[in-house]
């Protein structure tokens, strides 16, 4: 296939391999006028990062478009919102939704733990209900937690939310399937390691994950993907800045369970089944793909899956690409009655 040897000869808004739907989108979206509102935690954040709380604004004023239309209905589906559990150090309480057909008890479990780079967005994102409905619709519950934000502590506490929250899941319902995209994917091969490391990772049976950010030492020559496909749906200079802020100490930067793909073949044995699936058009693609490799090599029971034509975890956008998006659906669904 074509190979494209400089970011600068194409973007999202004209790449002849990109799905049109998604070229469209994006050219409309340029001609949007700039968002007026300021973002509620400016004030407390460095200045060097105001441009990702300005992407955060875009994202959010994009995502009832992207979610698409029937997002907020519920039907089908039974909605608890902002159940309480505890934090590992039970000093404060983590904010969870939980999604469940409404027909029948579900027999699976899944764990979803929503993008942004361990740091932006949030579980209410309409992108995330939505995909959250719909399999549910599908005859899953799901669970998704509110996570504590990178920028508003560090590494480990988020990752230490979302592994509490697992192992809620996990002693209510049974053992449980993690399900992440982007930030989210790193979250849920990190909280596998960290249930690894602390004798419970039979509570996990399984990782589905779509375009995984599980890398964090930039610059790095290892991956053509940064280069062929740089600033696509988000600038690379966030890729670098979420290592920065997610893990301000660099030792922690190096650790697996802040980027899962520091870890050893060694560290990977005993992993449950899992997924990676990456989009074509994206610059964490060969990052995500070097780890599946590692994770083969460890034994571990895994599949590689491409999205053709899509731009980062643009399978999920119903608005844009709902036959995309339903098929993904399926694949989840698939994948959970699998194992």
């Amino acid at each position: 296939g074509e190979r494209v040897e400089s970011a600068k000869q194409y973007d999202v808004t004209n790449d002849p391999r990109e799905d049109t739907r998604l070229r469209v989108a994006f050219s409309e979206a340029a001609k949007a006028p700039p968002i007026e509102e300021e973002h509620p935690e400016k004030k407390s954040t460095k200045k060097e990062y105001h441009y990702i709380l300005d992407l955060e604004m875009g994202w959010k004023a994009a995502a009832g478009e992207l979610a698409g239309k029937g997002w907020e209905d519920n039907t089908g589906v039974t909605v608890k919102k902002n159940l309480e559990i505890p934090s590992e150090d039970g000093k404060f309480k983590i904010p969870v939704d939980v999604y469940t057909p409404s027909e029948h008890e579900p027999k699976d479990t899944i764990v979803h733990y929503h993008g942004g780079g361990m740091m932006l967005l949030s579980k209410d994102l309409p992108v995330y209900v939505r995909t959250a409905k719909e399999l549910a619709r599908a005859g899953v519950r799901v669970v998704l937690p509110e996570f504590t934000s990178a920028l508003k502590e560090p590494f480990p506490r988020g990752l230490h939310d979302c592994y509490s929250t697992a192992m809620w899941a996990a002693d209510k319902y049974g053992a449980v399937i993690l399900f992440g995209d982007s930030g989210g994917g790193n979250l849920s091969f990190a909280v596998a390691l960290l249930a690894k490391e602390r004798k419970t990772i039979g509570k996990i049976k399984g990782i589905y994950t779509l375009a995984p950010h599980v890398w964090g030492s930039y610059p790095t020559t290892k991956f053509p993907s940064l280069v062929n496909f740089k600033d696509y749906g988000f600038p690379y200079q966030l890729l670098v800045d979420i290592t920065k802020i997610y893990t301000p100490d660099p030792k922690d930067a190096k650790s697996p369970l802040a980027f899962p793909a520091e870890a050893t073949v060694e560290e990977l044995k005993g992993l449950p089944p899992c997924v990676v699936h990456v989009d074509e058009l994206d610059m964490v693609t060969d990052a995500a793909t070097f780890f599946y490799r590692r994770l083969l090599e460890a034994g571990v029971k895994a599949r590689h899956i491409t999205s053709g034509g899509l731009v980062h975890i643009a399978d999920l956008y119903h608005g844009v690409l709902p036959d995309v998006a339903q098929g993904m659906v399926a694949l989840v669904k698939s994948f959970v009655s699998s194992i």
